[in-house]
C-alpha cells in the first residue's frame, strides 16, 4: 500500500488508472456497530452507558457530584436505545428520563452517606452503584420497548 497520498482520494497511476484500494479500506474501516444486530447494539448502549456512570462517578471530586456527571449519560443512553426502536427523541422523552436519574440518586444518597469521605473505596463504592443503577434503567427502558410500550 502506498502511504505517500494522505487522502482517501483514489491515486492516479502512469496511464491515467486508478489503484482504487478503497473497498479494502472501507473493510478495515466499517464500524462494528453496523454489523451488530439491533439486540446487540442495545446491549452495547446499556453496558457503554453503565460503564461511563460507573467510571464518572468514581472520578468525581465531592460526593453528591456524580449525579450531575451521571444525568447526561443517562439521557444519552435513553435517546440511543429509543433510536434503535426508531422512536422519536423528544423533549418530553429528556424529561422523563431526568426524573427517573434524579430518583435513582436516592439509591446513591445511601451509598454516599455511608462512605462519604472514604478517599478509595467511597469512590469504588459510588462507581459499582452508578454502574447498577445505570444498567437496571436501561434494562427497564429495554424491556419496555421489546414489549412495544411507550417510555414513560
Amino acid at each position: 500500500m502506498d502511504h505517500s497520498n494522505p487522502t482517501d482520494e483514489p491515486q492516479e497511476h502512469a496511464g491515467g488508472e486508478h489503484h482504487d484500494s478503497d473497498a479494502h479500506e472501507h473493510e478495515r474501516h466499517a464500524s462494528p456497530l453496523s454489523e451488530m444486530t439491533r439486540e446487540e447494539r442495545c446491549e452495547w448502549i446499556v453496558n457503554g452507558a453503565s460503564a461511563a456512570a460507573a467510571a464518572a462517578a468514581a472520578i468525581a471530586p465531592l460526593p453528591g457530584s456524580d449525579s450531575v456527571a451521571i444525568m447526561p449519560i443517562q439521557v444519552a443512553m435513553v435517546a440511543g436505545l429509543a433510536r434503535e426502536y426508531d422512536i422519536e427523541v423528544s423533549t418530553a422523552l429528556v424529561k422523563s428520563t431526568i426524573y427517573a436519574s434524579l430518583g435513582s440518586i436516592t439509591g446513591r444518597a445511601g451509598a454516599g452517606l455511608l462512605l462519604r469521605w472514604t478517599p478509595f473505596a467511597g469512590n469504588l463504592v459510588r462507581g459499582g452503584v452508578a454502574a447498577g443503577v445505570t444498567q437496571t434503567m436501561g434494562r427497564m427502558i429495554l424491556d419496555r420497548l421489546e414489549a412495544g410500550k411507550e417510555l414513560p
